[in-house]
């Protein structure tokens, strides 16, 4: 069942935005859409032979696939669909451009990422306007246990990365 947000429901996750640097909208990608994704992702894990990522950074038990787009029409409905682009276009522009799709899996027992900031190594004075927008779907339940990402609420606003500090 597609659900669409309304100009208003957009206006506030775009106002959310820019207050807090992120706005949660639930159930936003209809049901039957997160299991075509779901099963699309599991598709390309067993025929790919994937491995666990290198680094500490990436995570050693995490598996990642990069340009999406390639790998199937699944995949080609992301960046359009009508509860995310209006937002990401309100935040940025509507010439905005599509830089990376990708997946992550999770695998049990990962260490948690460090905090950064995705726009960090941007060489503009902090705080800046929004240069980038990462809108992530979660298609499994989302929790600290299985790797959630770590929010800092108004981060975006400071003159040093979250990482960092204020």
């Amino acid at each position: 069942m597609e659900v669409k947000l309304s100009e208003p429901q957009i206006a506030e996750y775009v106002a959310k935005i820019c207050e807090d640097g992120y706005a949660i909208v639930e159930n936003a990608i209809e049901p039957e859409f997160v299991q075509e994704l779901r099963e699309a992702l599991d598709r390309m894990e067993s025929e790919q032979n994937r491995e666990y990522s290198k680094t500490e950074f990436e995570g050693k038990r995490t598996l990642r696939f990069y340009n999406l787009l390639a790998h199937g029409a699944a995949f080609q409905k992301i960046p359009i669909h009508h509860n995310t682009l209006p937002i990401a276009e309100g935040i940025l522009d509507r010439e905005l451009l599509l830089s990376s799709l990708s997946g992550i899996t999770i695998g049990p027992g990962e260490s948690a990422q460090a905090l950064h900031s995705d726009s960090q190594l941007v060489t503009l004075p902090r705080p800046h306007v929004p240069i980038m927008l990462n809108c992530m779907w979660c298609l499994v339940d989302y929790t600290k246990a299985n790797g959630a990402t770590r929010i800092v609420p108004g981060s975006h606003k400071w003159e040093m990365s979250p990482a960092y500090g204020k």
